[in-house]
């Protein structure tokens, strides 16, 4: 029997806290270095520390101002790996349509599974670390979560009636949406 593997933590998909720590930059295990539950200055000065000093390519002390982006660069992959991560519950590399939509609202059903297939690239009914990375690194601006959400249809095609609707509010939780930053229209 074939697995339906989804793996994007797209749109307000996934699990809440992943999705909000991709895109919010929230803290979480990326700062908790002594894994116990709770985030202390030094361990978020130690983080920032050792990844400022990877940034200094120059070994300048400073960073510039490609330096800089090179570093959030990085830190948005780590991110986006300990999201994936958080969501592949059963770590094989593919997020499942049910890993994905785990946490989710039942009103979000429609939504995930449009931003699922949308996301689903090479079509194979999983999302790999690449399309969920594809998805996440692009955030509202990749136009999937947007997508979705006015595809209210879920025909992965948008009538105009669908484009021209006033907007509702983002699905998910009261006041934002799960995954993206998109809601604008």
């Amino acid at each position: 029997m074939k697995t339906i593997t989804l793996s994007i933590l797209t749109a307000g998909l996934l699990s809440t806290s992943a999705i909000a720590f991709a895109h919010q930059g929230g803290m979480g295990a990326e700062y908790d270095t002594d894994g116990d539950g709770t985030v202390t200055a030094a361990e978020i000065l130690a983080v920032k520390t050792a990844d400022f000093n990877a940034a200094d390519a120059d070994a300048s002390q400073s960073l510039s101002l490609a330096e800089f982006i090179n570093l959030e660069n990085t830190v948005q992959t780590r991110r986006i790996a300990a999201a994936f991560a958080s969501v592949d519950v059963d770590s094989d590399s593919n997020i499942t349509l049910a890993e994905f939509s785990a946490s989710a609202p039942a009103n979000a059903a429609s939504y995930l599974g449009n931003a699922f297939i949308l996301a689903d690239k090479n079509g194979d009914s999983g999302i790999s670390l690449t399309e969920f990375t594809e998805l996440q690194s692009k955030g509202s601006n990749s136009g999937i979560w947007e997508f979705a959400r006015m595809d209210t249809s879920a025909d992965q095609a948008l009538s105009l009636d669908e484009f021209t609707a006033v907007p509702t509010a983002p699905v998910g939780s009261a006041g934002g949406d799960r995954g993206g930053k998109g809601g604008k229209r």
